[in-house]
């Protein structure tokens, strides 16, 4: 096993962390999986030969800088369990053992009792990062849901982020001509920070048994939704969380949107447009085998924005003039990928290149903001004033609370 990667960059651990005895789980909790647990302080080398022995029950030592070794751990369980002990420094010891649960919590309870004190996985990135912005790239890359966002979250863990803000206060300090746009470049890039660790949210809209469910169905590659011809089926909102283009997807089927007499479709419509007024985009959807009406207007006059879909294309056509929007059906695959390319247009219309600045907590989202608001009427000295109030210095100490990992609103 190796040490983390991650950490090779960062200084030697502080005076404070040397002197306190912890215990941290550096890994996710997955059954069946390998764990990582961390012991740090003065008690690592009582806990080595209180609990280690060899496969043949004899003690065994474990030298700082030795290769990592096979040894039967004491959990403070039935019997010993199998573990591969690594020491890199001499109060540092990391546990690679079986990640089950009750394992964990085993190993924990067991090191609780020798002393140490359990520090949340969080808290120990804060305390060995010298970048606040680096520590919550890293904490929001264990969240990150496609090799895409997370590669994102990992150029403002190598810098991306700091370096922007600094230079755009630079910038403003100095006068620079181009500040302001760079600023208002950074802050048009507050929607896509907040999708990096939470999936942009698409609701499907329409009337009654246009392929709504069907759609989803299409989109997802799986009957997710229950497909019938019996208007009102779908009453409350069926999901399902997709990748489209490296960018994770939320697609919400809703009821079919007509005046409905039974109080639980009644309040299926009532979810339906509550729901699609907090989305990142609406896919209207309507049948392209019937006649467009005056009500369809009506719909897509309270959606101007909405991404239209003519479903069921697979049909003849019904006669008569519509708007302009994408003929598709969603029993032919071969539509799934112009849909989705469409929506992805839709919501990420520039992708960012690589080692671009993305703000990616409110707390960052909040400081772009507001420097760009001061701009006109404070002045760029009091935009950067506001850039810099959460770009603390990467020689700061180490904070030992991250802040709470938001995505920006």
């Amino acid at each position: 096993m190796q040490p983390d990667a991650l950490s090779k960059r960062n200084a030697p651990q502080t005076a404070a962390m040397v002197r306190e005895n912890l215990v941290t789980v550096l890994t996710a909790q997955a059954a069946g999986a390998i764990a990582v647990v961390r012991l740090e302080g003065p008690l690592v080398e009582t806990a080595v030969r209180g609990r280690a022995r060899s496969p043949a029950g004899k003690p065994v030592e474990i030298p700082p800088g030795s290769r990592p070794r096979l040894v039967r751990w004491d959990f403070g369980g039935p019997e010993p369990e199998e573990a591969v002990l690594y020491r890199p420094e001499e109060l540092v010891l990391e546990i690679h053992c079986h990640g089950g649960p009750r394992v964990v919590e085993n190993l924990v309870a067991a090191a609780a009792a020798d002393g140490f004190t359990c520090l949340p996985w969080q808290q120990w990135i804060f305390r060995r990062e010298r970048d606040p912005i680096a520590a919550t790239a890293r904490t929001a890359l264990a969240q990150a849901r496609t090799l895409r966002t997370a590669g994102i979250l990992l150029d403002q863990y190598h810098g991306a982020l700091r370096s922007a803000v600094e230079t755009i206060a630079q910038a403003l300090e100095q006068g620079s001509s181009d500040a302001p746009e760079r600023l208002r470049r950074l802050a048009s890039r507050i929607p896509l920070g907040r999708h990096l660790i939470r999936p942009w949210q698409v609701v499907i809209l329409g009337p009654p048994n246009v392929g709504k469910s069907s759609l989803l169905n299409a989109l997802a590659g799986y009957d997710r939704a229950i497909v019938h011809p019996t208007p009102g089926t779908t009453r409350d909102l069926v999901s399902a969380v997709m990748v489209a283009d490296g960018w994770p997807i939320e697609v919400i089927d809703t009821a079919g949107l007509r005046r409905a007499d039974h109080p639980v479709e009644q309040l299926g419509v009532q979810k339906a447009q509550a729901t699609a007024e907090a989305a990142d985009l609406v896919i209207l959807v309507f049948d392209r085998s019937r006649p467009w009406e005056e009500e369809h207007e009506a719909l897509l006059g309270c959606y101007p924005q909405a991404l239209l879909l003519h479903n069921k294309a697979d049909l003849a056509a019904a006669p008569g003039e519509r708007p302009p929007g994408l003929e598709v059906s969603a029993h032919r695959p071969e539509d799934v990928p112009t849909i989705l390319d469409a929506v992805v247009r839709r919501l990420v219309p520039s992708p960012p290149v690589p080692g671009e600045a993305i703000p990616f907590t409110e707390e960052q989202a909040a400081a772009v903001r507001e420097a760009l608001e001061l701009l006109p009427h404070a002045g760029p000295l009091a935009a950067a004033s506001r850039l810099r109030q959460w770009t603390p210095p990467t020689s700061a100490p180490p904070a030992s609370e991250p802040p709470a990992l938001e995505p920006p609103a």
